[in-house]
């Protein structure tokens, strides 16, 4: 019986490790995403600027 708690306990722990793990990549990946170069500031401008060059038709 103990020696179940220990395991399942152990078990628990692990877990608890893999998610935090988990928590750390995936906030890594948000902060990478959110930050942006000179590049993407550039083509959203151009992309804006041909947008309102276009007329409204399609």
């Amino acid at each position: 019986m103990v020696g179940r708690r220990a395991s399942a306990r152990g078990q628990r722990y692990l877990d608890e490790l893999d998610a935090q793990s988990l928590t750390g990549q995936i906030d890594s990946a948000l902060k990478r995403l959110d930050a942006t170069d000179d590049a993407e500031v550039a083509a959203v401008a151009v992309g804006h600027r041909l947008l309102d060059a276009m007329d409204d038709e399609w």
